[in-house]
């Protein structure tokens, strides 16, 4: 973790909260709402401005902010307080906030997809030999549009359904021509594992491989007939019965400690492209935007039901571990530039829909309560409405300190 990484993710979080605020803000300034208060960040203030009706200010801690309202958590008698306004327009306010975080995601997706030189689609394009798939009766040409019964709009909702999914059977839709059409029972050839090795731990493959001083790459005799995949690497692994693909590098093998990891990509037919254009940039941003907040939304769930643990869970300090080993200095500025920009595109939709689940205490649980006081008639007492936000903010913040010991943990591993 570097000085660098660090005021990277500092950036991220920063430009995340405050455009977060900043819905909230405008939405309260057009109907009339007057904001007392606006602040980035949380804790002790490190500078603060403004002579008007608004204090805004700058906190040490660069996660989290606030935009309170005149009678957001009180009741107010001023005509310009939040609770003097119609439930429509209180509702408006409490949305804008993570709106503006997925129009966010949206505008920076366009920014990713115009920087790309070809944009990758969903589409079966060309299989490889002895492709099951293909047996199975899938063509060149077929859009992939759902995969067991999650919709396919481009190939990061692909890839995350096939290397999430306990099968290795597929119900796959694809839409050819006009026509779309079911498989049921489709499976994908694909690598079980890759072990990254560090230099002093090749002397224990050493009776597997053939080294080659000149290129620096160890080959694996009968395996690999084709020069171009010489840094495909396997050996035969007893436990899972097959050849596993390994590679000797040793800046992954520092970052991920040699771990083994699982790696369902499929590899039995390459995807399409499509020409870079402003008509494609746009409409694929509109899709990644929606396969984002898809993915969150399913990951969401897979949570609640039990799928993931703590340690799948991950907050500033794990965030800024991740950029630390996305971001190196072995790869070009534009590659790591589109890199943090991936990951403050994930950040910002996640925030965004995150609030707007009805927990307590989140844009959704206030929605909540304001959806309870259009069918009533009549809000809920701020006290009660007040004390449930109160218990949320505190179980959010357990939440938070016991991710962020779980990240520091991670590190010292």
């Amino acid at each position: 973790m570097t000085v660098i990484t660090i005021l990277i993710t500092v950036f991220i979080f920063g430009l995340v909260i405050t455009v977060h605020e900043l819905g909230h803000f405008t939405a309260a300034r057009l109907n009339d709402i007057k904001v007392e208060k606006f602040a980035i960040g949380m804790g002790p203030k490190i500078f603060k401005w403004g002579k008007g009706e608004t204090e805004y200010s700058l906190r040490l801690l660069p996660f989290g902010g606030s935009c309170t309202m005149d009678g957001e958590d009180s009741q107010s008698e001023s005509s310009r307080a939040f609770n003097k306004k119609s439930v429509p327009r209180k509702m408006i306010v409490i949305v804008a906030g993570a709106a503006m975080n997925i129009l966010l995601g949206l505008v920076l997706n366009v920014v990713y997809c115009a920087m790309t030189s070809e944009i990758t689609v969903p589409v079966y394009d060309e299989p490889h030999v002895n492709s099951p798939s293909y047996a199975a009766g899938l063509r060149p040409g077929d859009e992939i549009v759902n995969v067991n019964g999650m919709a396919i709009f481009t190939l990061d909702d692909l890839q995350y359904k096939l290397a999430t999914a306990k099968t290795k059977k597929f119900s796959v839709t694809v839409k050819r021509g006009k026509e779309k059409i079911e498989f049921n029972g489709i499976e994908f050839a694909s690598e079980q594992s890759v072990r990254y090795v560090r230099n002093d731990e090749k002397d224990m493959y050493a009776p597997f491989f053939t080294y080659e001083p000149e290129t620096g790459a160890y080959l694996p005799e009968g395996l690999i007939s084709d020069t171009s995949k010489r840094r495909r690497l396997y050996y035969f692994d007893e436990e899972l019965g097959e050849y596993v693909r390994i590679a000797f590098n040793d800046k992954q093998a520092e970052l991920t400690q040699s771990k083994i990891f699982e790696n369902n990509s499929p590899i039995d037919f390459y995807v399409g492209t499509l020409p870079n254009n402003p008509g494609t940039v746009v409409s694929q941003a509109f899709k990644r935007t929606v396969t984002v907040g898809q993915i969150v939304w399913f990951s969401l769930i897979d949570l609640l039901r039990g799928e993931y643990g703590l340690n799948e869970m991950s907050g500033p300090v794990g965030i800024t571990s991740v950029i630390g080993q996305a971001v190196t200095p072995e790869v070009s500025f534009k590659d790591n530039f589109m890199m943090v920009l991936n990951i403050l595109i994930m950040i910002t939709i996640n925030l965004g829909i995150f609030n707007l689940l009805p927990v307590p205490a989140l844009d959704g649980g206030r929605f909540v309560f304001l959806t309870v006081e259009g069918i009533r008639g009549k809000p809920i007492p701020p006290e009660k409405e007040g004390m449930v936000h109160l218990i949320g903010i505190g179980a959010l913040l357990l939440l938070m300190v016991v991710i962020t010991f779980n990240d520091i943990r991670q590190l010292f591993k």
